[in-house]
């Protein structure tokens, strides 16, 4: 055992949690300590190490200091070796620490044992209680924190309710199997683990994992790496639950939905393994309870998505990637694909749904920021299905926010894919998340950096015996470096950040295009005018080397021109509609013919008419069929248009939009939107004329430039 005071235990934490430091005052902060003693505790690590025959921390000129996966793995094995009643928590590990012990164990808990145990104040823990009241609301919504003389502090709760509060606290402490908050919360559970057949209760989650993958033999589904950790980790607790006689009340609905699945079977099976391992029976309600959480984990794979028994969710796949590509004017030409992965999503977010288990990964933040376009898109399609299929499959019609937001992870994996080209430039992403952030992850890598070959996307447990060279490896795990090339680590979901250094790898002198390959790329750019084409080429040839300009999002001041603008007293037919709004975007080369005589065919199909809003209809297409630029044209009819065969429904203002293969057009059409929304079509109704109207509501407060 290594002695090692508690200031230090803490330091030594944040280091290897951040592996690379560039601000020495933020870390002092973070552990409150001087950066004097940030120093010392430098000099103290460098002489440990060369105890050890390592070589001292990396410094950079500018004060800052990184550790390499060596030097990260010894110092993990000190604090382990370290590890005691003195172990020192950090304040969100104490808190989770203690509500897992209050939910999880059958222990008495009170206010002296906890300060006993974690070595803080009494005034401390009762602000962590005050904490862990709020919390438990958080996870469910009638969880509360009681006390008494007798019980101690204590939550009233089911067991199927206790059991998905402690898989939510688990996920939120890490997926990394040797989370030192975790071990030193199972120290506490008061349960003999000398009986079960593995080495060391830490080292039950690799055990268990393995079980949970033999299940994939039977599903022939692949369940994502990190479904398969947390299920893992929690199940040390589950088990323990089960043993010590606690058991779940399922309702004959819940039995039969799970017990027809093959989940259900698979989940027999993997209790004859556990059974092994803690050597004591597990009853059949614990299957029950397996099966549930093998339909609702998230599946990388799944051989069944065409299955019979999911014709409905079938059609409801199908719908939605119309209604998307319809109202986006975005078009998959790897459509299968996409099908699959949305479907497959569909059916887990489905049982979610039904036994309202497992976290949401990312949160509605993380997408709003960083996806927001598709995600609005993605909850107006979700939208205008629940108001034309009032009776199509309910859990569509209840779906949440964060719910939608991880469905529209896989619409903007589809739209990246569709832009991506695959152009030789060797790197490696590796990776625990689930496949759809991975492949995410490869296509946003292609779009950022078009002179890249992703050789492999694999799992951390798989990365060590790749042994093709690379030229950069991007990972997720921060605790992994790669053999070769440089190793890069990003977000799941790339920030700014992530992107920025992405791109700087475009400046390195072996990405540089010759003169040639600029030439290529210019002659390929479709959305580009002839004019600008010969301005850039003059440029390679004549003068000095000009970027290509990268597409922007435009709205609706960029392509609002009154040359588009028709104000007529009646219209024979939408197609006389549409041959009027393509002539100034066809004398523009916005589009070409073949563009519009696609809105035509589309148009005799009643179910592709897209109104937006009552009276204005939206046309446009693929832009595969002849689009190269956003722009825009409206017409308004005096005399509304009854539609044939629908005397019900009238037009009266229609609106041509050309779109673009970047999406850039997309923020047109949430514009649009909240155009008609404060009033547009009724002023015109009133007499106003069209350009005035648009100009005067644009530069309102109620419409965002």
């Amino acid at each position: 055992m290594i002695q090692l005071d508690r200031q230090f235990c803490l330091f030594l934490k944040v280091l290897i949690d951040t592996k690379t430091i560039t601000n020495i005052s933020k870390m002092a902060e973070s552990v409150n300590i001087s950066r004097r003693m940030i120093y010392y505790y430098l000099e103290k690590i460098d002489d440990m190490f060369s105890k050890d025959g390592l070589n001292p921390i990396s410094r950079f000129k500018s004060g800052g200091f990184s550790l390499s996966l060596e030097q990260i793995e010894i110092i993990e094995e000190w604090l382990e070796n370290s590890l005691s009643e003195d172990y020192l928590l950090t304040t969100d590990e104490r808190r989770h620490v203690l509500l897992m012990l209050i939910i999880a164990s059958d222990k008495s808990w009170y206010i002296q044992d906890f300060t006993d145990l974690t070595q803080v104040s009494r005034t401390t823990i009762l602000t962590d209680i005050q904490y862990i009241k709020r919390k438990l609301s958080q996870l469910e919504s009638h969880a509360e924190l009681k006390s008494n003389k007798k019980k101690g502090y204590f939550v009233e709760l089911d067991e199927f309710s206790r059991r998905r509060i402690i898989f939510k606290v688990v996920q939120e402490m890490g997926y990394r199997q040797n989370t030192q908050a975790y071990r030193f919360f199972l120290d506490q559970m008061f349960y003999d683990f000398t009986e079960w057949n593995v080495e060391k209760v830490t080292d039950a989650t690799k055990v268990l994992s393995e079980c949970i993958r033999e299940t994939e033999k039977i599903l022939n589904k692949t369940i994502a790496e990190q479904d398969v950790k947390i299920l893992a980790k929690t199940s040390i607790v589950y088990l323990v639950r089960s043993l010590q006689g606690h058991r779940i009340d399922w309702t004959i609905y819940q039995t039969n939905l799970v017990k027809s699945r093959k989940e259900y079977e698979a989940a027999c099976a993997l209790l004859g393994l556990f059974s092994r391992i803690v050597n004591t029976p597990l009853d059949d309600g614990e299957a029950i309870f397996y099966g549930m959480l093998l339909l609702c984990a998230q599946k990388n794979s799944d051989t069944h998505f065409k299955s019979k028994t999911f014709e409905e969710i079938a059609q409801i796949t199908t719908d939605l990637i119309d209604s998307f590509q319809t109202i986006s004017g975005i078009y998959f030409n790897d459509g299968d694909r996409l099908f699959e992965n949305v479907q497959t999503h569909l059916k887990v977010l489905f049982y979610r749904h039904e036994f309202e288990f497992f976290h949401i990964t990312l949160s509605l933040k993380d997408v709003m920021t960083r996806y927001k376009k598709v995600y609005l898109l993605t909850k107006k399609v979700i939208s205008q299905f629940k108001s034309t299929n009032s009776k199509i499959n309910k859990f569509i019609h209840t779906m949440k926010d964060d719910e939608i937001a991880s469905l529209a992870v896989y619409f903007e994996e589809g739209i990246l894919r569709e832009q991506s080209k695959k152009i030789p430039f060797k790197f490696l992403i590796v990776s625990d998340y689930a496949s759809v952030y991975t492949s995410l992850l490869n296509t946003q890598v292609k779009q950022l950096l078009p002179d890249a070959e992703i050789e492999a996307v694999i799992p951390f447990k798989d990365a060590a015996d790749f042994s093709k060279t690379v030229n950069y490896c991007l990972t997720t795990d921060q605790s992994y470096v790669h053999a070769t090339g440089k190793t890069i680590y990003v977000n799941p979901i790339l920030s700014n950040e992530d992107k920025e250094r992405i791109l700087n790898i475009s400046k390195a002198p072996n990405m540089l295009s010759n003169r040639r390959q600029q030439l290529m790329d210019i002659l390929s750019q479709k959305n580009l005018s002839m004019d600008k084409k010969a301005a850039q080429i003059e440029s390679l040839y004549l003068g000095e080397w000009i970027e290509v300009p990268r597409s922007r999002a435009v709205n609706l001041m960029d392509v609002f021109n009154e040359e588009h603008v028709f104000h007529v007293n009646h219209i024979a037919s939408i197609e006389e509609a549409v041959d009027i709004l393509s002539v100034p975007l066809l004398k523009k080369r916005y589009m070409n013919e073949s563009y519009i005589e696609q809105i035509k065919i589309e148009m005799q199909d009643k179910n592709k008419l897209l109104f937006i809003y009552p009276k204005v209809l939206l046309l446009h297409t693929d832009y595969r069929c002849g689009s190269f630029e956003p722009g825009i044209s409206m017409l308004y009819t005096s005399n509304p248009l009854l539609m044939e065969k629908e005397p019900f429904l009238d037009v009266q203002l229609i609106i041509l939009v050309a779109t673009e293969e970047k999406m850039m057009h997309v923020p047109l059409l949430f514009e649009l939107d909240l155009l008609l929304n404060v009033g547009f079509l009724e002023e015109i109704n009133n007499g106003k004329a069209i350009n005035q109207t648009f100009h005067a509501i644009t530069q309102s407060k109620n419409v965002k430039k």
